[in-house]
């Protein structure tokens, strides 16, 4: 509870909001990035799946499009004409593949016992298929890593007949798939996949982009909404208070005033009240004046005339500078004032009781 009413007596002014606002902008455009950076990395490792699995989905339909076109060939026919349909529909299949634009490379794999065959056209594939022999031996430098690859993994896509994916950069990709005929695995379908994902990436990274924009934009509105609200309620505020002091300060002056006047009413009250007794005195010493005591009189009704103006200043200046008061210059016998005031006026005003 201290607290709480430690936070209510603390007054906030206008730049703590503005830190306040900075530090929320701060807060919301680092919370963006981080939302970006996580979103592309999401968005990063899911393609490279989703690349991963397309890679062998392409190289597995190629697969079993050659193999149900072997499977559905009469091999025991003797007339090679029979043959010609096969053979330009594996063209098509070979050639319909190397047009796409994600795949760079499409042959058959097969090993003699020595080397490693590689065919990329129908009619090689039917001789060697058919007739066990090699028409042409094409051997590209391209072709080095496939053959390689090929005899490592020779035993699990001969025995496990498994698909073998091998991911050479981001993108690329080396798929072997086991190629049947009549039930027995003869080879391989060799497969080099670059599946590209560009304009999808593109479409995906733009509408987060523009959702997060959008986010952001609604959360910096707010902000801007609220610093305006803010800063027109402290502007009031201040106006407010401002208004109020002039008004405090006005009525303080008025008072003030007030207690002046009241202060020299009374300081001529009391001048007037002394004054009078002192006219009193003197007139009473003009009436007693004789020629014996005249001297006395007249140095007595001096000094009382003195002390009436004496009275006036006091009541012209409440607070007179001490030079005033006292110089060097006074040569004034204080005894001889007391004195004085003492016999001709105190105990003139103040009877002694009997």
């Amino acid at each position: 509870m201290s607290f709480l009413n430690r936070i209510r007596k603390y007054r906030f002014e206008f730049y703590h909001f503005i830190i306040l606002i900075i530090v929320i902008s701060i807060s919301q455009i680092t919370l963006s990035y981080i939302n970006t950076r996580s979103t592309q990395n999401l968005i990063g490792k899911s393609i490279d799946i989703y690349r991963w699995d397309t890679a062998e989905r392409i190289a597995d339909l190629t697969t079993t499009s050659l193999e149900l076109l072997m499977q559905s060939s009469n091999f025991s026919s003797a007339d090679e004409s029979d043959f010609f349909p096969v053979v330009e529909a594996l063209d098509f299949i070979l050639t319909q593949q190397r047009l796409q634009k994600n795949i760079e490379d499409i042959c058959l794999l097969f090993y003699d016992g020595k080397n490693v065959i590689d065919i990329d056209d129908g009619r090689a594939l039917y001789d060697y298929i058919v007739k066990r022999k090699i028409s042409k031996k094409i051997n590209l430098i391209s072709r080095n890593k496939s053959k390689e690859l090929f005899l490592k993994s020779s035993e699990s896509l001969f025995k496990s007949e498994t698909v073998l994916n091998r991911k050479e950069t981001s993108q690329v990709f080396h798929v072997l798939v086991p190629f049947s005929v009549k039930g027995e695995v003869v080879g391989s379908v060799y497969m080099r996949i670059i599946p590209d994902f560009t304009d999808i990436m593109k479409v995906i990274t733009s509408s987060s982009d523009q959702t997060g924009a959008l986010f952001s934009a609604l959360i910096l509105f707010s902000i801007l909404l609220m610093f305006l609200i803010t800063t027109f309620l402290v502007r009031e505020r201040d106006q407010i208070q401002a208004e109020l002091y002039r008004q405090r300060e006005k009525q303080l002056t008025q008072k003030i005033e007030e207690q002046k006047e009241a202060l020299f009413t009374k300081r001529i009250y009391h001048a007037q009240h002394k004054a009078e007794k002192i006219m009193g005195f003197i007139k009473q010493d003009v009436l007693n004046l004789t020629a014996a005591n005249f001297e006395a009189f007249k140095n007595q009704i001096v000094k009382y005339a003195n002390f009436v103006g004496r009275v006036v200043y006091d009541m012209k200046n409440f607070n007179p500078p001490i030079n005033v008061i006292r110089n060097v210059n006074f040569n004034t016998n204080l005894n001889t004032v007391i004195q004085f005031l003492i016999k001709n006026i105190f105990k003139r005003v103040y009877k002694e009781n009997e």
